[in-house]
């Protein structure tokens, strides 16, 4: 077990492997979940902390990983200036994966969500979340049997892009409104109906509300301007607003799910968890101190304050 500590990094990934996980990250960033349960099993991915705290990111002994400081703007308008400005090098990898930093997300996940990514071809993968984090959108809770849904909607908590389909969408970035634009983006630009998934054999801890990070800058009325600026950026491309639907799914078993019985698999699970969000009032679900993972409510009893130390190699 190695304890996360805080020391200088590389300013450029290291392209060790053919993925790159390109976190924004602040002091209360969960990023070192990133690496636990690995074991003896390698990661199959890279790691850039692009970090806007106020001190350097804890990153655990062992785990080579490269980093910038980058100030506090959004994440993709900072994104887009650290590939720009700083000519981040992005050559060689196959599939980036964006996430939040609030994100709890093991080292196995991360190796499974790129395989499962490269084995399907996808454009665009969204990562599906666990019921008792915090979520907004039904249809990005996992789902029980399913391996992944064909959808043309995404919550891009943590999307992972095929790196061709990510310079298509690049110039997108640093436009204003591109923090909730983007969802509807992908649906635009996919391919073909099974070009973009939520990958449900993989779903991660969503700790904090949404719109309450610290990268929303004391935003007043959140839900007001984001909402007004998304339309505009959508007006401006000449697009429209996408209704998430299922064009289908693959099963656990690897086997063809057409989209009339997801659906029917489907709809009484969401009217369960509709139902139980409406009953359960949600507090704070997890903290991030030097490299421990402190559980809260709403988990399940036995999770409730059970103390993570991330096992990293």
């Amino acid at each position: 077990m190695c304890a996360a500590v805080a020391r200088a990094l590389p300013e450029m990934p290291l392209k060790r492997y053919r993925n790159l996980v390109l976190l924004r990250g602040g002091d209360r960033s969960f990023h070192p979940t990133f690496f636990s349960g690995l074991g003896r099993q390698e990661p199959t991915w890279d790691l850039h902390i692009s970090y806007f705290g106020k001190s350097s990111p804890f990153v655990n002994e062992g785990v080579a990983c490269s980093c910038t400081h980058d100030g506090g703007s959004g994440k993709f308008e900072s994104i887009h200036d650290l590939v720009d400005r700083r000519k981040l090098d992005l050559s060689g990898y196959d599939y980036i994966a964006f996430p939040d930093d609030d994100l709890i997300i093991t080292g196995p996940q991360w190796n499974a969500l790129f395989d499962i990514a490269r084995r399907y071809d996808l454009e665009v993968a969204g990562v599906s979340l666990n019921p008792f984090g915090y979520w907004e959108f039904p249809h990005m809770l996992s789902q029980p049997g399913l391996l992944l849904r064909f959808t043309n909607h995404i919550e891009p908590f943590a999307l992972i892009f095929r790196r061709d389909v990510f310079e298509k969408v690049f110039p997108y970035f640093k436009m204003k409104g591109i923090a909730w634009g983007i969802e509807h983006i992908v649906g635009h630009i996919r391919s073909h109906d099974r070009a973009v998934a939520i990958i449900d054999a993989v779903d991660v801890f969503h700790t904090r509300m949404q719109r309450t990070g610290e990268l929303y800058g004391g935003v007043k009325r959140v839900d007001e301007v984001f909402l007004a600026e998304t339309q505009d950026l959508l007006k401006s491309l000449g697009l429209t607003p996408q209704t998430p639907k299922v064009s289908g799914a693959i099963d656990r078993r690897g086997r063809d799910v057409p989209p009339a019985d997801v659906y029917r698999l489907l709809r009484p699970f969401l009217r369960g968890m509709r139902k139980w969000r409406t009953l359960t009032k949600v507090t704070t679900l997890a903290i991030m101190q030097e490299g421990q993972v402190l559980m809260r409510a709403p988990y399940p009893v036995s999770y409730r304050h059970a103390k993570i130390r991330p096992t990293l190699s």
